[in-house]
């Protein structure tokens, strides 16, 4: 056995409300190098030569879900699960990514590692549930392993990232000062005033998730954003504002619109030094800012802009993050909120930043179950220094003409960056 560790199998604790949330959805993020650099081989091979000191760093990766009492409770996965010829394979892969298949939770650590070999390239991909990273991390994560594969020194992040606890206390409490932890009777969602509104088009169940990209260079957009003192968020933002009306033909124009963001709580300054050392598990927040109509492309995005810098500045984002973990107590009660998040009635764009640099063929999806008929597209963005990625996450039968609105406005929006 070419690992092995003394608590193999061992059950931990109870995993705290935010940490449980993500058991049905599983993320993935691939990118290339040419194979004349890195062959499949070569990437196993090196992975392989770093594995147990990969797990000794990085303690979470040594963790897997069980079901005890109808909740998830965290362990560690046995000798057998965690060697590294179950969790990293050379297969056969499409350059386009599908969207990930999940795996048991309870069976195995909750992520792998694929390697192929493609034409001329050598795809190197990481597959990785929801309760271990969020979509930012994903990318990190991708980072972290082709490190290893391509033998490259680690990103003083990663290395930043090194030796983080295996689990936090319970509740996060550890990940926030006292501005957001003293809060007493805190409603998470009393402050989004959502109006229920008839927002996404119907599909007929049983659905599924599809994930569509489509790319752009990148530089116009990086010299766009500082020109006009605005970020690829308020673009995203901009974008879903647009279309969202335009697919409602006018009805909407003077009905503001709800968007969820997912924001990084590590760049908050209610957020502690173990926050933001920390590479697994969700770190993300939610604001809601409401977008008033704006035909004018750049007054859109600026005011756009305005918007999300003034949610940023508040505590919103860190609140919703920490009492949420907390619904669940340590001894297995909920304590649901009042008030429920009407995510159905908002549309939603979350920008995950600069990634994978050093690689190609840059791909991020996410799988969830569809068991709504009112699934909210999601459009995300993503890039490294070359290429700027949307991504739609919608379920394969929305309709035709609501799709074609979401990538038409991406790219007349992109077209306006280009000429401006």
């Amino acid at each position: 056995m070419d690992v092995s560790f003394e608590d193999s199998g061992k059950t931990i604790r109870l995993s705290d409300s935010i940490e449980r949330c993500g058991v049905v959805q599983w993320l993935s993020a691939s990118g290339t190098v040419p194979k004349s650099k890195f062959t499949a081989k070569q990437c196993f091979d090196n992975l392989k030569s770093y594995y147990k000191s990969l797990l000794l760093d990085y303690p979470p990766l040594r963790l897997k879900l069980l079901m005890k009492d109808n909740l998830h409770h965290w362990a560690y996965a046995t000798n057998e699960e965690i060697q590294f010829d179950n969790l990293v394979k050379i297969v056969e892969l499409p350059l386009n990514d599908p969207v990930p298949e999940p795996f048991p939770l309870d069976a195995a650590p909750l992520w792998r590692v694929q390697f192929a070999e493609i034409g001329e390239k050598t795809k190197i991909k990481v597959i990785a549930s929801h309760s271990l990273v969020d979509g930012r991390n994903i990318f990190q994560l991708l980072e972290l392993f082709s490190s290893y594969a391509l033998n490259k020194e680690l990103s003083d992040k990663l290395k930043m990232n090194k030796n983080q606890p295996l689990l936090y206390n319970f509740g996060k409490s550890e990940w926030f000062t006292k501005e957001i932890t003293d809060k007493k009777g805190y409603e998470p969602f009393g402050e989004f005033n959502i109006t229920p509104i008839d927002l996404f088009p119907s599909f007929e169940l049983p659905s599924h998730l599809i994930n569509i990209q489509w790319d752009v260079p990148y530089p116009p957009i990086s010299k766009f954003c500082r020109k006009h003192g605005i970020t690829p968020q308020a673009f995203l933002m901009a974008i879903q504002n647009e279309a969202i009306r335009i697919f409602h033909k006018g009805k909407l124009d003077d009905t503001p619109i709800g968007i969820h963001i997912a924001v990084d709580n590590k760049g908050s300054k209610y957020a502690t030094e173990l926050l933001k050392k920390a590479l697994f598990y969700v770190q993300v927040g939610i604001i809601v800012p409401f977008m008033e109509n704006e035909k004018d492309k750049l007054l859109n995005m600026k005011k756009c802009y305005k918007l999300l810098k003034e949610h940023l500045d508040n505590t919103m984002s860190c609140d919703i993050l920490y009492f949420c973990s907390n619904f669940l107590d340590e001894n297995g009660k909920f304590h649901p909120p009042k008030k429920g998040f009407d995510s159905e009635s908002i549309t939603f764009a979350s920008h995950i930043g600069l990634v994978g640099v050093g690689l190609d063929d840059l791909q991020f999806r996410f799988y969830q179950p569809v068991t709504n008929n009112k699934y909210k597209p999601s459009l995300y963005g993503y890039h490294n220094k070359e290429t700027f990625s949307f991504l739609l996450n919608c379920p394969y039968n929305t309709p035709e003409e609501y799709l074609k609105i979401i990538k038409d406005v991406s790219l007349q929006y992109y077209d306006y960056v280009v000429n401006n």
